[in-house]
């Protein structure tokens, strides 16, 4: 039976914490301001890693999300590879696979399965996206009407991502950059290295998994055993993920595309500049706030640019603070409101 008072949440949960994880988490902690019962279903992920690459986790997603059985009159999948018959509110991330198939290359049966659960999630009454620019992609890749899509932006966790004080960095007299990555293909290391590598005015720190992409990880490691101004710290917990963003010179990332930008937010939100690569999501999230490189520019020369004419340290905390719980909350009882109105209500109750 419905509980108009209940939210379902069905969510990924992988033995190591995924991107994914953490959003349906944040999700559930916004929900549970609102007076709403929240009813979790973390649906087991298990992949394996062949040859460098992770396939077939699909399979215990779907088994997992066939078996659940939510009651509220908001199911809430927050990623299409945990669609349930009763879902009616799915999260899309991003098309990315879809879109760089040369980097993702995958078997014909994963490519229809992919299909297969980006069309089904479609089918349902209302779909969140993640940024305008994951909207405008299934607009223009899959026809939806517009009005079916809303956007509700991921909130930054200041309790996690906030300033302090002291400095891991060695006093060096060096520039610190930070670098923030799980070795993704999509993630350009093969053009951020060798352009940063091997200079003695500045080095390189990288941050994240060293676990999930082993054969663009080697490729990391190649240049950090090579170079003397390459480290890679593998992951850190918040705590050290924090000091290194506070007392970081500057946060860089380069990427071919994402769904959401929120890495150099999270980094703004620790009063740390950022110089990422001009593409339309980072125009989306970071507006003018931070530093921007094209392709044919040489990222050394920018570091040094964006260094020379650095955003204040206040200005870039009070930006990033608009990804706030409270906005993230505004806007997702809006969306769930379009199907049960009487949520409505709790959304007026937090203005």
């Amino acid at each position: 039976m419905k509980n108009s008072q209940t939210v379902s949440i069905l969510y990924e949960s992988p033995k190591q914490k995924t991107g994914v994880y953490r959003y349906s988490k944040s999700l559930i902690n916004v929900l549970q301001g609102t007076g709403l019962n929240v009813e979790e279903f973390p649906i087991r992920y298990v992949q394996p890693v062949i040859f460098g690459k992770p396939i077939g986790g699909w399979i215990s997603q779907e088994i997992g999300s066939m078996l659940t059985r939510p009651h509220g009159v908001i199911v809430h999948s927050t990623s299409p590879h945990v669609v349930a018959r009763r879902t009616n509110v799915v999260t899309i991330h991003d098309l990315i696979r879809y879109k760089l198939q040369d980097i993702y290359p995958s078997l014909p049966l994963d490519r229809k399965y992919a299909e297969y659960i980006i069309r089904r999630s479609l089918e349902k009454k209302r779909i969140i996206a993640v940024s305008h620019h994951v909207k405008d992609d299934i607009i223009r890749m899959f026809g939806v009407d517009p009005d079916r899509i809303d956007v509700v932006y991921f909130n930054v966790d200041t309790t996690l991502y906030h300033r302090i004080s002291g400095n891991p960095f060695p006093d060096d007299g060096k520039i610190h950059l930070i670098l923030v990555t799980d070795y993704n293909p999509r993630k350009r290391l093969d053009k951020l290295l060798p352009e940063l590598s091997g200079r003695s005015d500045m080095d390189i720190y990288i941050i994240g998994r060293t676990d999930v992409w082993p054969r663009q990880y080697s490729y990391a490691k190649e240049y950090s055993d090579r170079f003397k101004n390459i480290h890679i710290l593998g992951y850190l917990e918040f705590e050290g993920m924090r000091a290194y963003l506070s007392a970081a010179d500057l946060f860089v990332y380069h990427t071919v595309d994402e769904g959401i930008g929120m890495p150099p937010v999270e980094a703004m939100a620790c009063g740390t500049n950022t110089l990422v690569n001009d593409i339309p999501v980072f125009r989306e999230f970071l507006k003018d706030k931070s530093f921007y490189f094209t392709e044919e520019d040489n990222i050394a020369d920018k570091v040094l640019d964006a260094l020379n004419h650095k955003r204040n340290r206040d200005e870039l905390i009070q930006f990033a603070s608009y990804y706030s719980i409270s906005n993230t909350r505004n806007q997702l009882l809006a969306s769930y409101s379009k199907i049960e109105p009487v949520l409505i209500e709790k959304l007026d109750q937090m203005e």
